[in-house]
């Protein structure tokens, strides 16, 4: 199942973006009255180490930055307390690229877009640009296994750059989909990567959307995205609560308020999950391609049956941990829910 049991559809916030000169205070709204009001909303906030956006070279890159030109928290403090302070566990930093521009360009060109930045259909140059990324996280304390989600500038992208984030560890990318429903973007390779789907605030903000047609939609994943800044401007955060206020009334309880690398890990293993039928009793789940170094994930399996039968669940790997092994039964339908980690395997038998 996509969903934790019993729940309907996803909702989080996946602002962009800050940088070596960001501080503290800038989040004062995002912090202050943003989490105060919906404390149960995840937020992932992305990241760029060296952005050349910044006018001053002294203060684009996170590794060499002087954070002594004020005495807010700033800059890799900052970076560092987003991700590790006690009080920050609803923020997760996620990537917006290495230069967030080319090199070579201007203002206004978007890195590993391949009509301002050519280099981007080539793999070694994707690979080489995002493994910046990962080697400057290292380099000023953050953990890179927590990072495994990211927006591309300008929100272009090549084959090529998706291949790479696969290869540097990433679970998938934010992406702009027809229908607003994850997406399996086929690479070169034979492989596939993931896309979650990105909602526009601004389309709210502008009055060019109302929440009815994406609910009517059967919209399941909410991804909500606006650069950090713009949600304190004019009243777009009186419009943004609508929303929210919209999806609790007509959700309620049936809304998994995500982090979104459980979203990803969710649909990753519903997407690499292996089902087999031993015996008439007896089923076999296996989920494939599990990453070691991604984090461990709850996984709701469900299934259907014809009678009431108690279930019974073993399983070869010793390290399983079960969340829970009944979880619901009613009118032929049963979950069980347990920790995915890799190699997993599963034997559902019923008695």
């Amino acid at each position: 199942m996509k969903f934790p049991i019993k729940k309907e559809i996803a909702v989080f916030y996946s602002p962009d973006d800050i940088v070596a000169t960001s501080k503290l205070s800038d989040l004062d709204f995002l912090i202050n009255i943003f989490h105060e009001k919906y404390p149960q909303i995840q937020v992932i906030l992305q990241t760029v180490p060296y952005n050349l956006l910044i006018y001053d070279d002294n203060k684009q890159n996170i590794e060499t930055v002087d954070e002594s030109y004020t005495n807010e928290i700033n800059g890799r403090s900052l970076w560092k307390l987003l991700q590790l302070g006690e009080n920050y566990e609803w923020i997760t930093l996620g990537n917006h690229g290495y230069y967030h521009r080319p090199p070579n360009g201007s203002r206004t060109d978007h890195e590993f877009n391949p009509i301002y930045d050519p280099q981007a259909l080539k793999y070694e140059y994707c690979y080489e640009r995002l493994n910046k990324a990962r080697q400057a996280y290292a380099n000023i304390g953050l953990n890179n296994n927590e990072i495994l989600l990211m927006r591309f500038p300008g929100h272009k992208y090549t084959s090529e750059a998706l291949r790479a984030l696969r290869d540097l560890n990433f679970l998938g990318f934010f992406q702009f989909t027809p229908d607003y429903h994850e997406k399996w973007n086929n690479l070169m390779d034979g492989n596939e990567f993931l896309g979650i789907p990105t909602i526009l605030l601004i389309y709210f903000y502008h009055n060019k959307s109302k929440i009815q047609d994406f609910i009517e939609g059967k919209v399941e994943i909410y991804n909500f995205f606006d650069h950090f800044w713009e949600m304190a401007e004019s009243d777009n955060f009186d419009v943004f609560c609508n929303v929210i206020n919209a999806l609790i009334d007509e959700y309620g309880e049936k809304i998994w308020w995500c982090s979104p690398i459980d979203l990803a890990c969710r649909l990753y293993i519903e997407r690499n999950s292996y089902f087999a039928t031993l015996t008439n009793s007896l089923i076999e789940i296996k989920i494939n391609k599990w990453d070691t170094r991604w984090k461990s994930s709850n996984i709701t399996i469900k299934i259907e049956f014809t009678s009431r039968k108690n279930l019974k669940v073993t399983s070869p790997n010793k390290e399983v941990h079960y969340v829970t092994e009944r979880v619901n039964y009613f009118e032929g339908i049963c979950w069980v829910e347990f920790q995915a980690v890799p190699g997993i395997k599963l034997n559902l038998s019923f008695q």
